[in-house]
């Protein structure tokens, strides 16, 4: 009955520290989230995206890749852990590499210690690149998961680590966070394409009003008429050529000031124009 009953303690034991375990989880990952969500500027999202899956599965490398649709290929845009210089230089098409195996797929992989990641498919280039950016040799478990927006997948997030091996939990924690890393990468790009259309707006303002400058103080007359001949715009040496205010001056037709003006209908004229 002793036996039973240490049993059943120990097992309700287990049970509450497994709970708190995944208290723990629920509440890192929330801030790993909080911190993604809160960064509005794009370069700024990639590298929190990182920096935080790597706390979160206690891990000493990660990266993310978006998809470059152009070019066809995987593209690093921020990482934690290797040599940014070489990193950046890595393309990986689909299919290649475990980013590109879950980017084609869109399902999430384990790897585990017995399989570097030199051991999987890799072209040769990007496999010296990759040996040069890890500067290590040491076996490592790992994963990688999608960031995915609806049914589209825009890029991998993969994570690495020489000191622990990584569990199916891992992979589900670091999925949750790819949903919100995804989420907060397709908002701060529209808010990038928002402030360069305000930018394009702004710089398209500047050069129309330095143009209407130009054009209202040339010293030569400008007259602009509309398909009834009327003036709809006048600068001021027209206005000076002829006498007439610009309210004046707009309010008239060409052949109010033109005494020799063709007598031909003005339509005829317009569509000769």
């Amino acid at each position: 009955e002793m036996a039973g009953l240490l049993s059943e303690g120990f097992q309700r034991l287990e049970d509450l520290q497994n709970l708190e375990h995944r208290a723990r989880e629920a509440e890192a990952l929330a801030a790993a989230i909080t911190v993604v969500a809160q960064t509005p500027v794009l370069e700024e999202v990639f590298q929190a995206v990182v920096h935080e899956a790597a706390r979160l599965t206690s891990s000493e490398r990660a990266a993310l890749f978006l998809y470059d649709e152009e070019a066809g290929v995987l593209v690093p845009r921020a990482q934690v852990g290797h040599d940014w210089e070489t990193y950046r230089q890595i393309r990986l098409q689909p299919g290649e590499d475990l980013s590109g195996q879950v980017f084609t797929t869109g399902i999430p992989q384990l790897y585990g210690q017995s399989q570097t990641p030199f051991s999987r498919k890799l072209r040769p280039e990007n496999k010296a690149l990759l040996e040069r950016a890890v500067q290590s040799r040491e076996q490592a478990s790992g994963g990688a998961v999608p960031l995915r927006l609806g049914e589209r997948v825009i890029g991998t997030l993969a994570m690495r680590s020489e000191t622990r091996a990584f569990t199916q939990r891992d992979l589900e924690l670091l999925a949750r966070l790819g949903e919100q890393a995804a989420l907060a990468i397709e908002r701060a790009h529209h808010l990038q394409a928002l402030e360069r259309e305000i930018a394009e707006r702004r710089q398209a303002e500047t050069a129309l009003r330095l143009a209407q400058f130009t054009i209202d103080n040339t010293s030569e007359a400008v007259f602009w008429f509309g398909p009834d001949g009327r003036f709809f715009y006048v600068n001021e040496a027209a206005c000076r050529s002829l006498g007439y205010t610009r309210e004046e001056l707009t309010s008239l037709r060409i052949i109010d000031i033109d005494p020799d003006f063709p007598k031909e209908p003005w339509e005829k004229i317009w569509q000769r124009i």
